[in-house]
């Protein structure tokens, strides 16, 4: 009887976290957590150079006891965690929140690395999934309040390693560890100022991504859902270019303003005018008239297939994660009004998966070049945004437009510069223009 009792006992202690499990994958995992908040009084009121100040005074104290993690004050019982180092600091343009033409909040973005990731990354089959990497957190003025949010690494390893059937399961329980100790660390940073509140997991519940949302997004973009639509990759036999030759032909590349004469006045472009006409033409959109936007995006496709872009693009960093496969380098590009449209529509808690990431890195004598998917984030990890009715046609085509544009400057870069003929491929823009998909 005894023995009956054990074995019970036994068979119920191994499956309840099994049950456990199917009833969070059933419910889903939350992309963004709101992890705290506090109310400053006055906040609405002072420069946006002071917000931008506030908010990185908060993003260079979680970054710095990120390296540092052992000096956490002695006044709470939380332990902290080892594995953290800060990667970049990044301050994002000033955002226009209410969409009425005037920019009333700042924000900034600390992007961390966790010791396991590395051990993580290591046993993929493909540096195409760093796009999901680095984890990042974000410090956003909302009005009076300063908003402290993170995007999940549990969510983030279900998206970019659905590919690998076989470990997804293994990669995710050590991304929700590493989850854990993301919380904690900012738990013990914030902790210190106590006027911050933490918050519940629910603060955030819209955002669940769903086992069943997962197999919608495979269906409509196949089953290799990372390394074919996530993540296009060309390559290309070395030729005895290295993966830094590539890196820095890209960064000259994306430094580069090769926006035409959009306004065609005459001018060689990139001139004030042209870079104005696209965001005056949104704004336009936004106002009720739709048909200047949509006339311009019609004539897009030949600009992008010529290389050019019809905004300047910046690279912001480049980083090479120590002991990744073949050399990997990872480059941050970005655009601030393609970045701040998307975040003053979808809320700015989103701007955690951004900016936009270009991988490059050698196997086997050939050289890889990857692009993270601005339509894959969007299908992903936009997806609880309530759009405005008069913006649902154009969200989709607007990451569609983004796609295209670092597509082209890659693809312009890689021929003019190093002579190499693969090229990534533009995508239609779908039904706003007329274009079919």
């Amino acid at each position: 009887m005894i023995k009956k009792i054990l074995i019970a006992t036994v068979a119920a202690a191994l499956l309840a976290p099994m049950a456990y499990a199917k009833q969070d994958v059933d419910k889903g995992v939350q992309v963004f957590v709101s992890v705290a908040q506090k109310t400053v009084e006055g906040l609405s009121d002072l420069s946006l150079a002071d917000k931008r100040a506030t908010v990185m005074e908060i993003c260079e104290e979680i970054s710095h006891k990120a390296n540092y993690n052992t000096q956490m004050s002695e006044t709470t019982s939380l332990e902290a965690p080892g594995g953290f180092h800060h990667e970049t600091v990044m301050v994002f343009p000033y955002l226009d929140s209410n969409m009425d033409g005037v920019k009333d909040n700042a924000s900034c973005n600390v992007e961390l690395w966790h010791e396991d990731t590395d051990k993580l990354m290591r046993k993929t089959d493909s540096n195409q999934y760093m796009g999901a990497l680095p984890w990042a957190v974000s410090v956003v003025t909302v009005g009076d309040e300063i908003k402290v949010n993170m995007r999940s690494p549990e969510a983030s390893v279900r998206v970019f390693m659905h590919d690998e059937k076989k470990d997804t399961k293994k990669w995710e329980r050590k991304a929700r560890e590493i989850e854990k100790d993301f919380k904690t660390h900012l738990q013990l940073v914030l902790s210190e100022d106590e006027d911050f509140r933490f918050s519940g997991l629910d603060d955030m519940s819209g955002t669940a991504l769903t086992t069943q949302r997962i197999e919608d997004l495979l269906d409509a973009a196949d089953e290799k859902y990372m390394k074919e639509y996530g993540t296009p990759t060309i390559s290309f036999d070395a030729n005895g270019y290295t993966v830094e030759d590539i890196v820095e032909a890209i960064i000259l590349g994306a430094n580069a303003c090769r926006t035409p004469d959009l306004n065609d006045d005459g001018t060689a472009g990139c001139q004030a005018e042209d870079l104005a006409m696209l965001p005056d033409l949104f704004n336009g959109y936004v106002q009720g008239d739709e048909q200047p936007l949509v006339d311009a995006l019609g004539m897009a496709m030949p600009i992008w297939e010529n290389g050019g872009t019809l905004q300047k693009w910046k690279s912001v960093k480049t980083y090479a994660p120590e002991g990744a496969k073949g050399n990997l380098h990872q480059i941050s590009v970005c655009m601030p009004f393609y970045a701040t449209t998307m975040l003053n529509i979808t809320g700015a808690y989103h701007q955690t998966v951004m900016p936009c990431r270009v991988m490059v890195w050698k196997n086997d004598g050939e050289i890889f070049v990857s692009m993270s998917n601005p339509e894959m984030f969007l299908d992903a990890f936009f997806f609880d945004s309530a759009l405005p009715e008069n913006l649902k046609d154009l969200f989709p085509v607007f990451a569609t437009l983004v796609y295209n544009e670092i597509a082209a400057m890659v693809n312009h870069t890689l021929d003019t510069e190093l002579a190499i003929s693969e090229q990534l491929e533009l995508h239609d823009l779908g039904s706003l223009t007329g274009e079919e998909d």
